[in-house]
């Protein structure tokens, strides 16, 4: 929602080794094995029927890679992946249920997040800005406990230049370069279906640079106003400026952590193994997750 993940979701499902479909929210199913919905009888129904939380999740970890990977191998890829939403709410679950899983958050500038929630769909400014809040606070909770396992990517240096980025990125995946994932549109556009995905994104549109200061003429004087006097201290942390629609410092040196680039941030050793699972989340909402077999 407003910060680019489903913009990541196409360029890596560009490349010839992952598949990344829409958005399947399959940790709330897991969440069901836990706590059946709407049921007053239904907490932990699987104990009750004698499953250890261990044995439950080595079973459903099997049927979820089984799945995906069913997927991939039908596109003609080895590693899967999975971005939704509210997944930023399930790292820590998918990292047990996938010991080798690796994590992207996206960050995106907050004014320009909470201008493309209110328009796409239609959020109030007080409640767009909650949200790219209580999102942000997460991802930095979440960067801090994986550590190594978690890299940091920021909407603007993506777009701006995405192969640097992305060259990183990939290294980091232990994934090899491939040129295709800076034509994703070309990609996407001619694999046919529909055209418009998740977020009212076009799969079929190659990267816009222009939509990075858009908000400067689309949002209101007054809610940028409003959003500069409360979001400043948590913008300067990911290294942005309220009335700049660029970055104005490296990310690496903006928040916590080590990192290797001014637009990547991670550890300098976080290497995943060949078989690791690639997990994403956003600045607003998003969990992308990837497995090879």
């Amino acid at each position: 929602m407003g910060s680019g993940t489903t913009l990541l979701r196409l360029v890596l499902d560009s490349h010839e080794n992952i598949a990344i479909p829409p958005e399947t929210g399959f940790m709330r199913a897991y969440d069901a094995h836990k706590y059946t919905p709407f049921k007053a009888s239904g907490a932990n129904w699987m104990r009750r029927l004698g499953w250890k939380d261990a044995e439950r999740d080595e079973l459903l970890a099997e049927l979820y890679d089984k799945v995906f990977m069913r997927y991939a191998t039908e596109h003609g890829k080895q590693r899967w992946g999975e971005k939704t939403p509210l997944h930023t709410w399930h790292i820590d679950d998918m990292a047990r249920l996938f010991p080798d899983a690796r994590f992207i958050g996206m960050v995106r500038h907050p004014s320009a997040s909470v201008a493309s929630n209110m328009t796409r769909f239609r959020l109030m400014l007080t409640r767009a800005r909650a949200h790219w809040n209580r999102y942000t606070a997460e991802i930095a909770r979440q960067a801090a406990v994986y550590g190594d396992r978690f890299a940091l990517i920021r909407y603007e240096d993506l777009v701006v230049d995405p192969e640097p980025v992305l060259r990183e990125l990939l290294d980091w995946l232990d994934e090899p370069w491939s040129d295709v994932v800076l034509q994703h549109h070309q990609v996407q556009g001619g694999r046919g279906g529909r055209a418009r995905v998740e977020g009212k994104s076009r799969r079929d549109e190659p990267i816009d640079p222009s939509r990075i200061g858009k908000w400067k003429t689309t949002m209101r004087a007054d809610h940028q106003k409003w959003l500069a006097e409360r979001g400043a201290r948590r913008a300067e942390f990911f290294g942005y400026a309220m009335d700049e629609p660029l970055p104005v410092e490296p990310l690496a040196s903006a928040g916590a952590g080590s990192g290797r680039s001014g637009s990547l941030l991670m550890t300098a050793d976080s290497r995943p193994t060949s078989r690791s699972l690639i997990c994403c989340c956003s600045s607003s909402t998003s969990a992308l997750a990837s497995s090879t077999r």
